[in-house]
């Protein structure tokens, strides 16, 4: 007789599994209970979204799924969290319920290095090499461009120590990694700056010294080059040599 009620009971939970009533039960049951808990007050009457600039406003509401007078316990931070953090410009995203009404979000977003350009195609990326968009509004094309193999990989150290140097960043337009070992900058006025593989620090320091001696990077040069220690070397354009060596050997130590 009991192995007779056994077996029963093990073919009844057979069948509510298999029929899908104990699901139905369970959603019904937990709808009651939500319901219940709005009746008490706890229902979703505000969302507050905090450290949001680029982030998609439409992308964010649609991945929260939450609207005004749903039940505030439906709302699960961590799903939200995870969802949130799967849109390339949020790094972090702190999910809260606040009870009884409030949904807070507090996002820490990627921070833009540079244009990366590459088959053709230029997309804004960070320091980390993440892909923030791959259609750059023009509120970054003054944003310095990035180019050749590894360049997203190598950039930032390069883009941190040309935020030291206010003297120089703002005549860069464009970064060349040349070879993957080193930097080629051109500037906004054509001129090729080109850097060495060591020591860039002192490389632009000595020209950042030029600049505010001689205004070397407003000259009409085809290229700077500083990858040697011991002199800076310039190419003039055809016919200009004589003007811009008088004016160059002024300042000790470089040479043409």
């Amino acid at each position: 007789m009991l192995f007779a009620v056994v077996i029963f009971v093990a073919w009844l939970c057979v069948w509510g599994w298999l029929s899908g009533f104990f699901a139905q039960t369970y959603q019904d049951t937990r709808a009651a209970v939500l319901d219940y808990t709005v009746d008490m007050g706890f229902y979703v009457d505000d969302l507050l979204v905090e450290g949001r600039e680029n982030a998609d406003a439409d992308l964010i509401m649609a991945l929260l799924n939450v609207d005004h007078g749903d039940p505030i316990f439906a709302f699960d931070p961590v799903s939200a969290k995870q969802a949130l953090e799967k849109i390339s410009w949020i790094k972090e995203a702190r999910v809260e319920r606040r009870l009884p009404r409030r949904v807070y979000i507090d996002l820490t977003e990627r921070t833009p290095m540079a244009l990366w350009q590459k088959d053709g195609k230029v997309k804004l990326i960070d320091a980390e090499s993440v892909v923030l968009t791959s259609t750059p509004s023009g509120k970054f094309k003054d944003m310095i461009l990035i180019v050749g193999d590894g360049a997203e990989e190598h950039a930032a150290s390069l883009i941190r120590l040309l935020e030291s140097e206010p003297v120089i960043k703002p005549h860069v337009d464009t970064l060349k990694r040349i070879q993957e070992r080193r930097w080629d900058m051109v500037l906004s006025n054509g001129i090729v700056v080109k850097l060495p593989e060591e020591n860039i620090p002192l490389a632009l320091r000595r020209l950042v010294e030029l600049q505010e001696s001689d205004q070397i990077m407003n000259r009409d040069l085809l290229a700077i080059d500083i990858r040697d220690q011991e002199k800076i070397t310039v190419r003039t354009r055809p016919g200009n040599v004589e003007s811009y060596k008088s004016e160059l050997l002024r300042h000790k130590g470089n040479a043409i």
